[in-house]
């Protein structure tokens, strides 16, 4: 343990890593201060905290013994081939739980990632959207948690472009998007464009809507006939009331008052 001292009306004691309490759990440590008066008495605290408040313990791993964790551990080890599931690095690789997850502390809610990976998807503002390239390999992935985080992520990054078009093209079983969706971060802005079909349903990227009437394609001599399913549609940024999607294996912009969501 590293203890440092601050010699002036106060004393700071900084505690840092400390492994030999939870050695599995090192990474999920931050460092914590001590401020103790001038006779060297610890202040007395406002209020109590458990050891997870003190220590920022992940939850999942306090539910859990040591030897769950190396288990858990080892688990990941096995499925991820010792390398990072999203970006395929063999460096400083550690469990990340996923929020937002059925309440299991199973492999299948945890992924194994390296640190570069964990520190991304724990701050947002962290974000380094190019490092994500990797995932139009890993959200092929078989495994749905894997996917789950994919989704999330490039659903945050969709501003970039590319995020979008690997959404529109990402295939997950219905349970699995209902998932990924739960852990999304709502719209807030009052001006965020709201997408909804002929009945006023809402509209959101990946659905699939059916055209309600035919509909000539500006530019060719092709028409859209009404009953046409459109599968994992994206949404036009800028108005809402345009959407694309695939008609006969062309790309086409398709206005909302002419579709419904299936």
């Amino acid at each position: 343990m590293a203890i440092l001292f601050r010699f002036k009306k106060t004393r700071t004691v900084r505690l840092s890593a400390v492994a030999f309490l939870y050695p599995r759990l090192r990474s999920d440590f931050t460092e914590r201060k001590i401020v103790l008066n001038h006779r060297g008495t610890k202040r007395a605290p406002t209020r109590p905290q458990s050891l997870s408040q003190i220590f920022n313990i992940n939850p999942t791993f306090t539910t859990l013994t040591n030897k769950e964790i190396m288990s858990l551990e080892q688990d990941l080890r096995d499925r991820s081939g010792n390398v990072c599931e999203l970006c395929g690095s063999t460096e400083d690789l550690d469990i990340y739980a996923i929020p937002e997850s059925p309440s299991t502390t199973t492999a299948d809610t945890h992924i194994f990632a390296c640190g570069t990976c964990r520190i991304q998807l724990e701050n947002p503002e962290a974000v380094e959207p190019n490092h994500w390239r990797c995932l139009n390999d890993s959200m092929w992935s078989p495994v749905p948690a894997v996917q789950v985080v994919a989704f999330r992520m490039l659903h945050q990054l969709r501003a970039e472009g590319w995020p979008q078009d690997l959404l529109d093209m990402m295939y997950m079983e219905e349970d699995t998007r209902e998932w990924a969706k739960a852990g999304v971060a709502q719209e807030t802005s009052a001006n965020a464009l709201v997408h909804r079909d002929s009945n006023g349903v809402i509209l959101e990227a990946g659905d699939s809507v059916v055209l309600i009437k035919d509909l000539k394609v500006k530019g060719s001599s092709m028409v859209a006939k009404q009953g046409t399913a459109v599968r994992r549609i994206s949404l036009d940024h800028e108005n809402e009331k345009y959407i694309e999607g695939k008609v006969d294996g062309q790309q086409i912009v398709l206005v909302t008052d002419y579709v419904k969501k299936i």
